[in-house]
């Protein structure tokens, strides 16, 4: 289940999923901004190069506006070379340094 702070959107052709995304809103206490954190972007091999990404995403930020976000932001894993590239296209900038512990 999913919490009103979250979203998750499909692409669809013909009835059949090409791709998703999700995102939640993340407060920032310091400063009193929301940012827009996507969580996951896929689009399926065959799909992809033809907008589907930008569509999902744009949704998100229609939504995460909706909700006050300034910023949206996404990580990705550095063996991902294909999806920077992606994120670049799509306007996002390199924002390195992300520091994980496992719980």
């Amino acid at each position: 289940a999913i919490g009103p702070d979250e979203r998750v959107v499909v692409a669809d052709v013909d009835g059949a999923v090409c791709g998703f995304a999700s995102a939640a809103v993340v407060p920032f206490f310091h400063d009193g901004s929301r940012r827009l954190r996507l969580t996951a972007v896929a689009v399926t091999p065959s799909h992809r190069g033809r907008g589907v990404a930008r569509s999902l995403i744009a949704a998100l930020e229609t939504w995460g506006r909706e909700r006050g976000c300034s910023l949206v932001e996404v990580t990705s894993a550095e063996r991902r070379v294909d999806a920077h590239a992606a994120y670049r296209a799509l306007g996002f900038e390199d924002a390195p340094r992300r520091f994980t512990r496992r719980l």
